[in-house]
Formats: C-alpha cells, structure tokens, sequence
C-alpha cells in the first residue's frame, strides 16, 4: 500500500561535539548542512563564554536563531507592504493608461468620423464640379453648332457676292 507522505531516512549529524540521529523526509544533504550551520553557531557562542553548560549554548543559539527569524518575518513583512505599494502605484497607473486608451480612441473616432464628412463633401463638390463642366461643354459644343451655321450661312452669301461681282467684272 502506498504512503502519501515521504518516507523518512535516518541522518546522522554532530553537533556540538554530540552525535544525533535524526529522521528526514527531505534531502539529507539538506538535514547535514542545516545542522553544520547549527553546529557552527553553538561552537561561537560556547567559544565566547567558555563556562557556558550545553543547555545554555543551547538556548543562547536558539535565542539568536529566533532573533534571525523575526527579523526575517519583519524584512518579508516590509516586502509584502512595499509590494503591495508596488502593486496599488501600477494598478492606478494601468488605470490611468487604460483610461487615455479610451480617450484616445474616442478622439481617433471623432477625427475618422470627421474625415469621412469631409471626404463626402470633397466628394459632392467634386460631383457637382464634372457636372458644371459638362452642361458647360455642352453649351459650348451647341455655340460652336451654331457658329458653324452662321459660319455657312456667311460663306453662302459670301459666295454668291463673290459670284455677282465676278459677273459683273466678266460681263464688263
């Protein structure tokens, strides 16, 4: 049957001139070094006050650990709380962009809508522009039809003068 929980090894350190045995369900290197570090402690503190008993080293080291601890918990605390600072500062600022985003595509909106009126309205005049140039072609092709008649016409009478007179210098 299987074990959720790890099975735990027997690890053998020192520490204080002791040998313990302990039961890890971690790494046992992890266990061995912990304990050096432990060992290390109660070795200065019992190299500083050479009459200390075992029990006080002990309690001396625990002490210091504690003190490490909490200053630990107080330096995670004040991470927590400037992160958290951290976190407010870019949620408003996201905010802010957010917000400018918005207005900005608003104003980029407004200005499309603007430039297509003025498209339209380029458009019309344009429109409005081929259509008096055509009724004004028109006009000018009917005054050309006209003049060509009237040009005729001339050239008619113009020729029959010219006939008279040619007569009348023959005839002489």
């Amino acid at each position: 049957m299987e074990s959720s929980a790890p099975e735990k090894q027997p690890v053998r350190v020192t520490i204080l001139s002791r040998p313990y045995t302990l039961l890890a369900s971690g790494d046992p290197r992890e266990v061995e070094r912990v304990a050096a570090s432990v060992n290390d402690l109660m070795l200065s503190i019992a190299g500083k006050s050479p009459n200390a008993d075992s029990t006080r080293i002990a309690v001396l080291a625990c002490l210091h650990l504690a003190d490490k601890l909490h200053e630990f918990e107080q330096q995670i605390e004040q991470a927590k709380q400037h992160s958290d600072r951290d976190v407010q500062a870019l949620t408003a600022r996201l905010r802010e962009f957010e917000q400018e985003i918005g207005e900005a595509k608003q104003a980029n909106a407004l200005q499309r809508e603007e430039l297509a009126e003025r498209v339209r309205e380029v458009e019309q005049d344009a429109e409005r522009a081929r259509e008096e140039l055509a009724a004004r072609i028109r006009e000018l092709e009917q005054e050309l039809g006209q003049a060509k008649l009237q040009a005729g016409s001339k050239n008619e009478g113009l020729a029959g003068a010219v006939e008279q007179l040619l007569a009348a210098v023959e005839g002489r």
